[in-house]
Parts: structure tokens; C-alpha cells; sequence
């Protein structure tokens, strides 16, 4: 699912979703409902059920930050960096 919001958001929510999801998410839902119901718009939905505050934190699904992952991958490399 996160892979189509990225790639293809605009694709219709019912072709990942069942119409039971789909009608609990526009149940749910404290924002205006669009005409259509995209993936974007599940994907949303779904976060802001999740407590997802999209003036607090950065797009959904984006990337949190840049760091340098090896230090976790292999702590003994970067040990005499301090």
C-alpha cells in the first residue's frame, strides 16, 4: 500500500481495499470526504485513525531523516569516531 501511495496515488482505494474498509474509513473520517476515493486518500485516512498530525511531522510515508544507518549496522567501524 505504501508502495502504490508513492508510485500511484491517485489509483482507486477499492482496488486494495474491501468496501467494508473503505466504508469504515469514510465512517471515520473528521475531514471532508472527496469525491473519489484514492489510495491517497486511504492512506490518509488510515493515519490520522493511527494519530497521525500532519502539522506535527512531515509527509505520510516519508522518510524521517537522513542517518547514517551503518553506525547501528556495524557500531564497532565508527567506535573510535567517539
Amino acid at each position: 500500500m505504501t508502495y502504490l501511495h508513492r508510485t500511484q496515488p491517485a489509483t482507486l482505494a477499492i482496488e486494495i481495499l474491501s468496501p467494508l474498509q473503505i466504508k469504515v474509513l469514510k465512517a471515520t473520517s473528521k475531514v471532508k470526504l472527496p469525491t473519489q476515493f484514492t489510495v491517497s486518500w486511504a492512506i490518509s485516512a488510515i493515519a490520522r485513525l493511527g494519530g497521525y498530525l500532519e502539522h506535527r511531522r512531515g509527509p505520510i510515508g516519508g522518510k524521517s531523516g537522513e542517518h547514517d544507518m551503518s553506525r547501528h549496522v556495524n557500531p564497532e567501524s565508527h567506535a573510535a569516531e567517539g
